[in-house]
């Protein structure tokens, strides 16, 4: 649910404008799973992870992987709005891997925070910066081909006549 109240309210355009894929992982991504991604018109990728609980969160950061790959151009985190002021503290303490930490990125935080209320409304907390602007020189371009929006676009129609089939 929350899914689908981010592409119809808070993705800009939403699934009419972007490419909008929920539940991608290692048939795209190489270390980590996704909870939605969308993709701009210019190929931009921004991917929104979805934490319903404290512990959940936190979870996020003691995995091996992380969601810093070069496909990713923006990060947000998208929390229950009770969890706000505690996660926009975390992460804004959190020790980021290089080039991601604000020493290099200029930064306090290389992430986005949205929150989410029962009622379906939804806020900006915390702005995801593009990552690709500063570190374009550490990584490699952000921007995807057609070949990596054509492969998102798969694994987008699977994943919607897996859920037909299951209704049916």
């Amino acid at each position: 649910m929350v899914q689908q109240k981010l592409v119809n309210r808070f993705i800009t355009g939403g699934f009419r404008v972007n490419l909008c894929v929920p539940n991608v992982s290692f048939g795209f991504f190489n270390t980590h799973e996704a909870d939605l991604v969308s993709v701009s018109k210019a190929g931009y990728l921004t991917e929104y992870e979805i934490k319903r609980t404290w512990q959940d969160f936190l979870h996020d950061f003691k995995k091996h992987t992380n969601h810093f790959e070069n496909k990713v151009c923006k990060l947000y985190y998208v929390v229950p709005v009770l969890l706000a002021e505690k996660c926009i503290e975390y992460l804004k303490n959190y020790n980021w891997p290089a080039p991601y930490n604000n020493a290099i990125s200029g930064y306090e935080c290389p992430v986005g925070l949205i929150t989410y209320n029962e009622n379906g409304g939804m806020k900006e907390w915390v702005s995801a910066p593009y990552l690709n602007i500063y570190t374009q020189r550490k990584l490699q371009s952000y921007k995807l081909t057609d070949e990596q929006i054509m492969n998102l676009a798969r694994l987008g129609s699977m994943r919607y006549w897996t859920m037909y089939n299951h209704q049916y």
